[in-house]
């Protein structure tokens, strides 16, 4: 019985260990606007763990990624609107920790807009609310330095039709949309 318990203890903590080391990689995603390029992700990696952005843009340290623009994300954009109102309702993080390879693949493909409390596309609350900030910061299952950033799949014609994850500090995480409850009206309210 002791020997089985010890293998047990031994499988848990190698098992852990493999998990943080594939999943874990210190970097950090900011987004911005510039006269240049537009919307902008800014990826900056840690020195020790530069895997990320090696990846990304063959750069140790930092990385500037053209987002796109995103048609119709400002005003009555069904998916968006959907998103902002039922954030934390029938949006939610999964708390599922996906691996950074995820993050990369999305940022070499392009086919994605980025979602922040702060965003421009988020005409349900006030620029900057306290609220929303809680909200986004409900999608990770910690308490977060940096503001969470959700990554929401664009299609062709560039419109958003679905969540890819969110990043919450230098962990990626897995987002569920129950989209049953999906409106198809354009109302607000």
């Amino acid at each position: 019985m002791e020997v089985k318990m010890i293998r047990v203890v031994y499988f848990l903590i190698f098992s852990f260990l493999f998990r943080t080391q594939s999943v874990y990689a210190n970097f950090n995603v900011e987004t911005s606007w510039n006269l240049t390029n537009g919307k902008v992700i800014t990826l900056t990696c840690d020195e020790e763990s530069p895997r990320v952005c090696l990846s990304v843009c063959d750069s140790e340290t930092m990385c500037e990624v053209p987002e796109g623009l995103c048609y119709n994300c400002i005003g009555n954009e069904l998916f968006i609107v959907n998103f902002y109102k039922n954030l934390g309702l029938t949006v939610n993080g999964s708390g599922v920790n996906l691996h950074s390879s995820v993050l990369e693949d999305t940022l070499l493909v392009g086919n994605f807009v980025t979602l922040k409390a702060n965003s421009v596309y988020n005409i349900i609350s006030d620029y900057d609310s306290k609220s929303m900030k809680r909200k986004f910061q409900n999608l990770c299952p910690e308490l977060t330095i940096k503001d969470p950033v959700v990554f929401a799949k664009v299609n062709r014609d560039r419109k958003p039709v679905g969540l890819l994850f969110v990043i919450c500090d230098s962990e990626v995480f897995e987002m569920t949309y129950d989209y049953s409850s999906y409106s198809t009206s354009s109302n607000l309210y």
